[in-house]
């Protein structure tokens, strides 16, 4: 899912992954070397100009992000497109124990109510976004200059 923020100054886009795994497992603290480890992970997906949270959102994210119930955050990365353009992109991942339908359809409501819209855009490359191994993704947007 990816939300896009519209203005003059600043655009973001944010990504939320849900993972589904159906069915909840008790899982031990990863160590310190597994934390770094997965840091770098989400590092390789984005690039240098990233900076990963492990199982946070990021500390500067520009919206309150409802989270569906009994969602778990995996991490979360920044990524600034340049240093000057103020513009930066939001991935959240984040495990949910309800089908990928089931949280799209929560964030559909959610975003609508909070003045989001649903846009279609194109999808990257020859890869179709929407598969049984893959999550489902959408786009919002929100007009935030004034006219």
């Amino acid at each position: 899912m990816r939300l896009f923020d519209r203005s003059l100054w600043f655009a973001s886009v944010l990504s939320v992954w849900t993972l589904w795994g159906g069915g909840v497992v008790a899982q031990t603290a990863p160590t310190t070397l597994e934390q770094e480890f997965q840091r770098e992970l989400l590092l390789q997906a984005d690039g240098t100009n990233s900076e990963a949270f492990l199982g946070q959102l990021p500390p500067d994210l520009p919206i309150d992000l409802p989270l569906p119930d009994q969602a778990r955050i995996i991490g979360s990365i920044v990524a600034a497109e340049d240093q000057k353009n103020p513009s930066f992109d939001y991935e959240i991942y984040l495990t949910v124990p309800r089908s990928p339908q089931q949280v799209m359809a929560f964030y559909q409501e959610q975003f609508g109510l909070a003045g989001w819209r649903a846009e279609n855009l194109p999808s990257p490359g020859f890869v179709r976004p929407e598969t049984d191994d893959f999550p489902l993704a959408s786009n919002f947007c929100k007009d935030t200059q004034k006219r």
